[in-house]
């Protein structure tokens, strides 16, 4: 007997909540519902098996449900959904390949992972395997509650995967909003390209935590639709009404009934935005998915090496060994290159440090000349001073001003002293003004007589040089 001669139950489970719809074909014949205690599916695990396989008898058995056959989808708490490309290579050594290509590309260590792949499709070269992988302790929980339960399924999915399937679309965002979480999706071109779910992080203050998830989801999509070239094409809601209804309003582009339920028939009174993750997990155990939908991975699927001789094992180990090297083979090259460039900007960096030090020294190269120069210029006024307090040492304050004050108007062009007699040469705008100056040095009282000795007036406009000759007392 398969499974499209009987009816099909699927069964979802979110944190907070079970939901278990039974299809006979498309055609929706029965709903239940299970509030779970806060707290049992929290973070990457099952706290209790025993409390949810309680939770889940009661279910079935509200509902009367068939334990068999049955689909269950899980939460994305911890889940990673990728699409890899690998070197084309056979089938066979496919499952090597994708552990070692997954413990390099995954953030966490497939060990403690539950792995599963499928191959999706191929490019030129290339095979593209669509992995999914769930924590261990989550998935192993899961198991063990449905034993307890008397419940074995035929397949093992992710919720939020099964509503992104159900629409028609290779570019849409799925949203699945529950009372305790929220989930989110986003496919582009027919792959997944991000998966990411959300939990209440006080279970005590859920109205709070329903207000966060709400601006994460919403600070995250709009994020994720900033980096295409336009609004997402679809996007799916669904999960329990309280969310839901919240999150609505804020996304107003969304829907909550894609395409893909217009093949599903049901009594009017069901819930169809609120059982739209059971719809898609029964697809394609119930009917035929859309064209365009996500293809399946069944989380339960093992691959397995069977009737091997040791030999055979070795020589299948060491071509995915093979396979696998070949893959970072473009990473070597990029690296390569990589590092070609960046040794070619560390040497343009230090040529150009070497030029700033070169400039730097020769700037204090002149710096030094200027300061030499001006240390002799000091030791000269220094000499001349001396010289001057020499010829009028009663008088060699008043004389200090006067000459300050062509200092001050930067009319002082040479001056020398000696035998008793003191000669400068000033700089001055006009005659007048040279003799100004002569009258300062007479009232300084250092000198018995000043007189001008020469003059030397310019052909056009400019200052006239005047020379001064002063004798002491």
């Amino acid at each position: 007997m398969t499974l499209l001669a009987r009816p099909l139950v699927a069964l979802s489970l979110e944190p907070g909540v079970a939901r278990a719809v039974k299809l006979s074909g498309r055609r929706v014949e029965a709903w239940q519902t299970a509030p779970l205690p806060p707290g049992l599916l929290q973070g990457d695990s099952l706290q209790d098996p025993e409390v949810l396989a309680q939770a889940l008898r009661g279910l079935f058995s509200a509902g009367g449900l068939p334990r068999s056959p049955l689909v269950v989808g899980l939460p994305a708490l911890g889940a990673v959904a990728r699409v890899l490309r690998l070197p084309e290579a056979p089938e066979a050594f496919l499952e090597e390949a994708v552990r070692w290509a997954a413990r390099r590309e995954l953030p966490v260590s497939p060990e403690k992972l539950h792995l599963t792949w499928r191959l999706v499709g191929r490019e030129p070269g290339a095979l593209l395997v669509l992995v999914i992988a769930l924590p261990k302790p989550l998935v192993d929980g899961v198991g063990h509650a449905l034993r307890l339960a008397n419940l074995r399924p035929r397949a093992l999915d992710l919720n939020v995967l099964a509503l992104a399937r159900l629409a028609p679309s290779r570019e849409l965002v799925a949203v699945l909003a529950e009372r305790c979480s929220a989930s989110f999706l986003v496919v582009r071109n027919g792959y997944p390209e991000l998966l990411r779910a959300l939990a209440a992080v006080d279970l005590s203050r859920i109205p709070e935590e329903q207000d966060r998830l709400k601006e994460e989801v919403v600070r995250t999509l709009q994020f994720e639709r900033s980096l295409g070239p336009g609004a997402m094409p679809l996007l799916l809601l669904s999960g329990s009404p309280e969310l839901r209804q919240a999150l609505a309003p804020l996304l107003p582009d969304s829907q909550s009934e894609p395409a893909g339920w217009e093949g599903f028939t049901a009594p009017g009174e069901f819930p169809r935005s609120e059982f739209m993750v059971n719809l898609g997990l029964a697809l394609p155990w119930g009917g035929r998915p859309p064209a365009a939908a996500l293809p399946r991975v069944n989380l339960l699927a093992r691959q397995r090496r069977r009737g091997l001789s040791p030999k055979q094992r070795l020589a299948l180990t060491a071509a995915a060994l093979v396979v696998a090297l070949l893959v970072p083979l473009h990473r070597v090259q990029t690296q390569t290159r990589l590092q070609a460039d960046l040794a070619e900007r560390q040497l343009a960096a230090l040529t150009a440090v070497s030029a700033l030090r070169r400039a730097e020294r020769q700037s204090t190269q002149r710096l030094s000349e200027e300061l030499k120069t001006l240390d002799d210029r000091l030791a000269e006024l220094g000499r001349q001073q001396a010289a001057l307090r020499e010829i009028a040492p009663p008088h060699a304050h008043q004389l200090t001003v006067a000459l300050r004050s062509l200092v001050a108007d930067e009319q002082l062009e040479m001056l020398a002293a000696g035998r008793g007699t003191l000669s400068l040469t000033v700089r001055a705008p006009s005659l007048d003004r040279a003799l100004l100056y002569r009258d300062r040095l007479q009232a300084s009282g250092a000198f018995a007589r000043v007189a001008i000795s020469e003059v030397a007036i310019p052909a056009g406009p400019g200052p006239v040089l005047v020379t001064l000759e002063a004798r002491a007392r």
